[in-house]
């Protein structure tokens, strides 16, 4: 992150919203309030290491000056006044003013800059943008679930590892869509597997000295923990002073 734009006021790394960003011979000037503590500050950055602080610029100016919000879509608009969240864009000279309404707190913002760098801020738009699609499909494909048991499944999964139900044809290949009971591509008969149910054994551990105890021990090993009340047999819930089912107290375990 380009030390320049960090509030020198809040600790940590707060970054400071770009209030104007304007070309001045060989250099971009910078005019910035922090959206924490309103601190303002100017600063300069050369353009002959452009890239070096070019990508953190781009946040900064599309960030809210107020509530820190980044504002991808309420930025863009026309040279006249459209509904939210379009901008209204004012130019004079080679400089462009545009007038926004943050997409966070709603409140009526302004941005400076020229039409000329404005081209290598509006990149910022459609990279986010894309990457924010991309996350999308991600969360889509991650949150599949089995029409028939509606149980997560995975994008390469040919059948529903819980219930058996084909989800791609063992024919043709083609997914079959959910609910149907034939191909649609190949017309063969959907199918439904029998799948071996899987038992995992659950590891038991001593609630107290958190030790490996087997399956109906009534005593921790290490501790002396009591695990299953010794007079009705009765599992011990986590915690408890006294057995739930019979109400004899529990003898607690001693550590070393």
């Amino acid at each position: 992150m380009t030390k320049k734009l960090i509030c020198p006021k809040c600790k940590g790394s707060q970054k400071m919203s770009i209030i104007k960003a304007i070309p001045k011979r060989d250099s971009l000037i910078l005019a910035m309030r922090c959206p924490i503590c309103k601190s303002t500050k100017k600063v300069s950055l050369s353009f002959s290491n452009k890239q070096d602080w070019i990508e953190d610029v781009r946040e900064s100016f599309f960030m809210c000056d107020l509530c820190g919000a980044i504002n991808k879509d309420s930025l863009t608009g026309f040279s006249h006044y459209l509904p939210p969240p379009q901008a209204y864009w004012y130019y004079y000279g080679r400089r462009k003013k545009i007038i926004f309404r943050c997409n966070n707190c709603d409140r009526a913002r302004v941005k400076v800059t020229s039409v000329d760098f404005w081209s290598d801020l509006e990149p910022f738009i459609y990279e986010t943008k894309e990457r924010d699609i991309k996350t999308k499909e991600d969360e889509i494909i991650k949150d599949l679930k089995c029409p028939k048991c509606g149980n997560k499944i995975l994008k390469t999964d040919k059948i529903c590892p819980n219930c058996g139900l084909e989800l791609i044809c063992d024919k043709c290949g083609a997914p079959i869509v959910p609910g149907a009971k034939f191909c649609s591509n190949c017309g063969e008969k959907v199918k439904t597997f029998n799948i071996k149910e899987k038992k995992l054994k659950k590891e038991k551990i001593c609630p107290a000295c958190h030790e490996k105890v087997s399956e109906g021990q009534i005593f921790c090993s290490r501790c002396g923990q009591e695990l299953i009340c010794d007079k009705c047999g009765a599992e011990l819930l986590e915690g408890a002073y006294y057995c739930h089912n019979c109400g004899d107290p529990v003898k607690m375990g001693e550590l070393d």
